[in-house]
């Protein structure tokens, strides 16, 4: 079981957890991408993979026996379009959508969404008041976004608008939470570990599993995955934590090193 850290960990915890996956017959990544590898933007569009990032990922992919899995709450047209053309396994929307290194898409089944109509009327109108937020419309849910509108009126008016749909959902099967300058709706008992035990039961025997994120929708990855890795100031469990997403590629790019 890992510790609660300190941020951000030293150079020895990244080195042992380094040789620790370099000595494993075989590791798998599972990586978010907003605010885990890729720094957050004023708009998801704007988070396009850089070069160097693209490379990263296509290297550790072809890494002898290293599976790279971005796990994320993108839609999946999102995450083909920054990354699909990399031998990666995606799973979108928080583990709703996952297409297996190769694979076809294939889609979990969602208990009753009879409440899309109301939360999307609520985070609509939150928009609408609301200059330089909008709204993502998703296959599972919603994601309202207000990074780019002036900070007291987005934390104002994110407050209001978490408030109002966890009342008038609260007897719904949907969740509602908030991440960073985001108030996320999806279907209840949908969330980012659901992924693992198909990605466990995949790898060979005795490979290391590392879970990488950096917000609240990440805990249920990382509370699932044997190795976590926690990016950002968020704390809790971890065998390592790194700053920022600059820190999280070059700790990942050291496992290219001999």
């Amino acid at each position: 079981m890992g510790k609660r850290m300190s941020r951000p960990t030293g150079p020895d915890s990244e080195n042992a957890l380094l040789a620790r996956l370099r000595a494993a017959p075989a590791v798998a990544l599972l990586l978010d991408y907003d605010g885990t590898i890729m720094p957050f933007a004023r708009a998801p569009e704007l988070a396009r993979p850089d070069a160097p990032l693209l490379q990263l990922l296509g290297a550790l992919a072809k890494r002898p026996a290293t599976h790279v899995h971005i796990v994320s709450g993108r839609t999946r047209e999102s995450l083909v379009e920054f990354v699909g053309h990399l031998p990666l396994g995606l799973h979108a929307e928080h583990g709703l959508w996952s297409r297996m290194t190769g694979g076809p898409w294939t889609q979990r089944p969602l208990a009753d969404i009879g409440w899309i109509p109301l939360a999307k009327e609520i985070l609509d109108d939150a928009a609408a008041r609301t200059p330089g937020s909008f709204v993502e419309t998703k296959v599972g849910g919603f994601s309202w976004h207000y990074r780019a509108a002036p900070d007291a009126l987005g934390r104002d008016h994110a407050l209001a608008v978490l408030s109002t749909l966890r009342r008038l959902l609260a007897d719904t099967t949907a969740e509602v939470f908030t991440g960073d300058h985001v108030v996320e709706v999806r279907p209840l008992g949908i969330h980012k570990g659901l992924v693992v035990p198909a990605i466990m039961i995949a790898a060979p025997a005795g490979a290391a599993i590392v879970g990488m994120g950096d917000d609240v929708t990440d805990e249920d990855l990382l509370a699932a995955t044997p190795i976590r890795v926690r990016v950002g100031p968020r704390e809790g469990d971890a065998e390592l934590a790194l700053a920022d997403p600059h820190a999280a590629r070059a700790w990942l790019a050291k496992l290219l090193l001999p």
